[in-house]
């Protein structure tokens, strides 16, 4: 190998470690990022009621749902129409956790 040729290959390597670093630090910023925007979703929580607040949900923005009350004169309601008031307070708790999360920014002090 001539001198040349190992000053071109030295080069070679240099560059591509330099473009390594760089991608190395460019997926960190994305994983630190990502993380962030995973604690906003799990921070951003939204409340639904029904059957005047007799039932309470309680639904973070990644759709886990973190309470769920019922009053205890629902018992002898129509399974039904129970369902149905409990599957509205979450859908509603969905739907406030998910504009929350659309409207606040993720804490950037992390």
């Amino acid at each position: 190998m001539t001198a040349g040729e190992h000053a071109a290959m030295l080069a070679s390597v240099r560059k591509h470690l330099r473009i390594a670093r760089h991608t190395v630090q460019t997926l960190e910023e994305l994983e630190a990022t990502l993380l962030r925007v995973g604690d906003h979703m799990e921070k951003s929580v939204g409340v639904g009621e029904a059957l005047e607040g007799r039932v309470r949900a309680e639904v973070a923005a990644t759709g886990e749902l973190h309470e769920l009350v019922l009053h205890p004169d629902l018992l002898s309601m129509n399974p039904n129409d129970l369902s149905k008031a409990v599957l509205g307070a979450i859908q509603q708790a969905t739907a406030e956790a998910r504009t929350r999360f659309d409207t606040t920014e993720p804490d950037t002090n992390a």
